[in-house]
């Protein structure tokens, strides 16, 4: 039986597991073993005043979009702020963006309807599409906003100009998240303004629910997986993040030892090269999508 090896948690990988089987039936194919290694989970930060400062901001029309990247950020929101976000969002007129179907599905959950979410569903495509109306091409970023972390110091400065130039994005995010999208919002002609909402901590067996492996497991059934190995092997790895990779596989792995790897989008891909990964990017993060990589994998094995 082929063995599959997947980064997230049963809940959020059952629909992989259903289309990988299906698509292993249609095939003629056995059925696929899929262990589900979450490696990191998102825990929401502690409420501080500069994340609640920059909400209420939000209310009063500060920023032009508010952008989330993942179902976890949205989660964290409605953690973090209640059911009072979606109402700030909303009074103050902030259009919203969403990197894809599952992010847009966690908004509409908390009362928020996306008007942006682009074809290619990650960072780079949301950049590639955004709307740029409203932008304003000689705003630069303050120097005050481009600190890593929520802090009073980053909420208390720049206001004024934000509310009056009307050309802002607030962009919610995790701690470990690139600036890809930041970086990219400024080149378009916005205020990028980060609001960290989670960060991501180890899988740790007191924390997993049932049918899920940890951090430690996974790493030891990806020992076993390398070239020659006698052990029941992992044939594929399915990754749906570049830090739940290098969790699993370290920042320096043998190439030789690793199985190949269905990267979810092209930041993990990017991460897979880097490190030197044999690998298939997904067409789009969607279970379907990756269920094909995964399957191509296998067969080219």
């Amino acid at each position: 039986m082929a063995r599959v090896l997947l980064t997230r948690t049963a809940a959020q990988g059952a629909p992989f597991e259903r289309a990988l089987n299906d698509l292993a039936a249609e095939r003629g194919m056995p059925k696929i073993q899929v262990d589900f290694a979450p490696m990191q989970l998102p825990r929401t930060v502690a409420p501080e005043y500069s994340l609640f400062s920059l909400v209420s901001l939000a209310a009063e029309g500060a920023f032009l979009w508010a952008t989330f990247t993942s179902a976890n950020t949205v989660r964290s929101c409605a953690e973090l702020f209640g059911t009072s976000f979606a109402w700030a969002l909303r009074d103050g007129g902030t259009r919203i963006a969403c990197v894809g179907s599952a992010t847009a599905r966690a908004l509409r959950e908390i009362g928020l309807e996306p008007h942006f979410m682009p074809e290619k569903q990650d960072a780079l495509g949301m950049l590639a599409e955004f709307p740029t109306e409203g932008a304003n091409p000689e705003l630069g970023i303050p120097e005050s906003l481009r600190k890593p972390q929520n802090t009073p110091e980053s909420a208390a400065l720049g206001w004024d100009d934000m509310l009056s130039a009307q050309a802002s994005v607030l962009v919610f995010e995790g701690a470990n998240a690139r600036p890809t999208l930041r970086e990219g919002l400024v080149g378009l002609g916005f205020r990028a303004v980060r609001a960290v909402v989670y960060e991501m901590v180890p899988a740790t067996a007191s924390v997993l629910e049932a049918g899920e492996i940890s951090c430690v497991n996974a790493r030891e059934l990806i020992a076993g997986a390398g070239i020659g190995s006698n052990s029941a092997a992992v044939d594929v790895i399915v990754a749906t993040a570049p830090s739940r990779l290098k969790e699993l596989v370290g920042e320096n792995p043998n190439p030789e030892r690793i199985p190949p790897v269905a990267a979810i989008g092209r930041t993990t891909a990017r991460t897979c090269g880097e490190l030197g990964l044999r690998h298939r990017t997904a067409d789009s993060p969607t279970p379907e999508a990756l269920a094909l990589a995964a399957v191509e994998l296998l067969h080219s094995a």
